[in-house]
């Protein structure tokens, strides 16, 4: 099964996207608490994904054939600046996915 596997359970079907003001503001602090212990171990921050996945955010860009829950530049835009703005290295691997 892949990650993108709806039909077996997986991928995002059934998540969507909380990109609201007080959500984002939240995330942004939930990442930052463990930010600098991610900096001094270079550990891959599978925590941070999961809080992200959570919300709908991993699938912020995919398109819905692949359960993704597409939103504008302005709203993607908004949610990268939140996780960088808690842990930017988290913020990288996103954009980069």
């Amino acid at each position: 099964m892949d990650g993108f596997d709806t039909a077996a359970g997986g991928g995002l079907a059934g998540v969507r996207l909380s990109a609201d003001p007080a959500t984002l503001t939240e995330i942004s602090a939930r990442l930052a608490e463990t930010a600098a212990a991610y900096d001094r171990s270079g550990a891959f921050p599978h925590e941070n994904f999961d809080l992200l996945h959570r919300h709908g955010i991993t699938g912020l860009a995919a398109a819905r054939e692949l359960s993704g829950d597409p939103v504008t530049l302005a709203e993607a835009r908004a949610v990268v600046a939140a996780v960088a703005a808690g842990e930017p290295s988290t913020a990288l691997v996103l954009i980069m996915t």
